[in-house]
């Protein structure tokens, strides 16, 4: 699959996003979670994984704060797996989505929002458009 690409840079955004709001146990992620890096890493190409945002934050998750203490544990799960490879790097989404979440997003002269139906997310409220 990816390896057969021989790939330079590989760029994920949303790496398990969907099954831990799914309520997809931390430790059945955290195992795929191991192999998937493990298997980005071993491609030699430069890996980019972002982390995620607290589900509280995106209105289409219909999260309850449960769910951020998993996307918390989530990102240390994440980091501590990007760590053991120098070609492997975390984007830190989450903290990018918690400040256009408190202060918006200035777009020229426009600050736009993290609202459903807003301009950073798509229409279902959980991912990001592509603006965001």
């Amino acid at each position: 699959l990816v390896e057969a690409l021989d790939p330079t840079i590989i760029l994920c955004a949303d790496t398990y996003g969907n099954d831990l709001l799914g309520g997809r146990p931390l430790a059945e992620v955290a195992q795929d979670l191991t192999d998937l890096v493990e298997r980005l890493a071993a491609t030699g190409a430069q890996v980019f994984l972002s982390n995620i945002p607290r589900p509280t934050l995106l209105p289409g998750s219909g999260a309850d704060p449960g769910g951020d203490v998993l996307s918390a544990e989530y990102i240390i799960a994440l980091d501590l797996e990007a760590a053991k490879y120098d070609n492997v790097h975390v984007i830190d989404l989450a903290t990018v989505v918690e400040e256009v979440a408190l202060n918006g997003l200035e777009v020229g002269e426009s600050t736009w929002c993290l609202s459903e139906y807003g301009e950073v997310l798509t229409r279902d409220g959980l991912h990001l458009s592509e603006v965001g």
